[in-house]
């Protein structure tokens, strides 16, 4: 006589259910275990469950707790009981069935799974983060940065969220608008823009700048020290004159604050600012004379001149406060080293004295 096998494990005939009790109240769900078996032997039927994350207070329950037949057959009920102390979570109950002579479900035989939902008794901001998380200005200049805020909001009740953010250390002149201004649902998605200012009054420093959401009704995520829930921001203002460090990325667009913007396509990332005149982002990508891809990143000062050197593009002026000057890497070797040194008078006196050379070669043969 061969052995009973277990063809199908099934709850309420599917794969997978799913349920949902709140935290603190606690108490029981229940859903059919249906087994398909083949055979005639004379063996005994065990259901069985696992829990991921085995939480306290979450138990498992069949009714009966076996069959014995040959085969056995027979649909078992399956409880969820979860007492008011359980913690509030998502948890995965796998469920077997035993034959004993027989063995388990497998092969074929596909474990049914119940996915319970232990909701909080009132919504909780688990944690929240901002991307980007950092910008940089200088002082005399005002500066806005749009980063994107998300939260994580446990719990099912109806409510609302708004952004509450602190600043350490205070300043006078920093300040962060959220779109929108306030979030509803059950729970809210705890979704904002957020817009983070420095004026031109902001001193050099670096500041921290935590990000929580505060709840209508529940547990909000308060921007404190220490808070691990809430994200942060981290806003540096140079001081005026100050290096800035340079990396590497795609196309320069550099521009002072009273002309037009200038393009010319480099390849990869500097950050460029100068300290009279608004930021500017430059990307630039292959040769640069300061930094190339494959050297660790350079600092680039400005208010005098800076120089960038690339391999393909044409020569391209772009004021940046003072000069910032973009030339072709194939170009003579004198005008390139002067760009390259670019910084002070060394790069201004050679364009001044390209151009008086170009009007003496043009009156000497305008004159023969």
């Amino acid at each position: 006589m061969s052995l009973d096998s277990l063809n199908s494990l099934t709850l309420d005939s599917l794969p997978s259910v799913s349920g949902s009790l709140t935290a603190g109240v606690g108490g029981e769900l229940s859903t059919a275990l249906i087994p398909s078996i083949s055979g005639d032997a004379f063996a005994e039927e065990t259901p069985s469950a696992t829990i991921s994350g085995d939480p306290s207070g979450v138990s498992i329950s069949f009714d009966p707790p076996y069959y014995l037949g040959a085969p056995p057959s027979g649909l078992f009920t399956m409880a969820v009981s979860v007492t008011p102390s359980a913690a509030p979570g998502d948890y995965t109950i796998t469920v077997d069935d035993n034959l004993a002579p027989g063995g388990d479900c497998s092969g074929a035989c596909i474990q049914p799974t119940f996915e319970l939902m232990v909701e909080p008794a009132e919504d909780i901001v688990e944690s929240v983060s901002i991307n980007p998380g950092s910008g940089f200005v200088v002082p005399g200049v005002d500066g806005t940065f749009t980063s994107a805020v998300t939260a994580t909001i446990l719990g099912d009740v109806p409510t609302s969220a708004v952004i509450a953010y602190s600043i350490s250390p205070e300043a006078q002149g920093i300040s962060l608008t959220a779109v929108p201004s306030e979030g509803s649902g059950a729970p809210p998605t705890g979704a904002f823009a957020v817009t983070v200012s420095s004026a031109t009054n902001v001193p050099s420093g670096v500041y921290t700048i935590r990000v929580g959401e505060g709840l209508g009704s529940g547990v909000s995520c308060y921007p404190v020290i220490p808070s691990p829930c809430a994200a942060i921001f981290t806003l540096t203002v140079y001081s005026a004159g100050a290096t800035i460090p340079a990396s590497l990325q795609d196309d320069v667009n550099v521009a002072d604050h009273s002309s037009p913007s200038a393009s010319a396509a480099l390849s990869d990332v500097v950050q460029v600012a100068d300290a009279y005149a608004a930021p500017a982002v430059a990307s630039l990508s292959d040769l640069v004379s300061a930094a190339d891809r494959y050297v660790a990143p350079v600092t680039a000062p400005l208010s005098d001149f800076v120089a960038v050197v690339d391999g393909y593009v044409k020569p391209v002026l772009a004021p940046l406060s003072d000069t910032i000057a973009v030339v072709e890497h194939l170009s003579s070797s004198l005008p390139a080293a002067a760009a390259a040194a670019g910084l002070g008078a060394l790069g201004g006196a050679w364009g001044v004295f390209l151009v008086r050379r170009e009007r003496k070669n043009r009156q000497r043969k305008e004159g023969s």
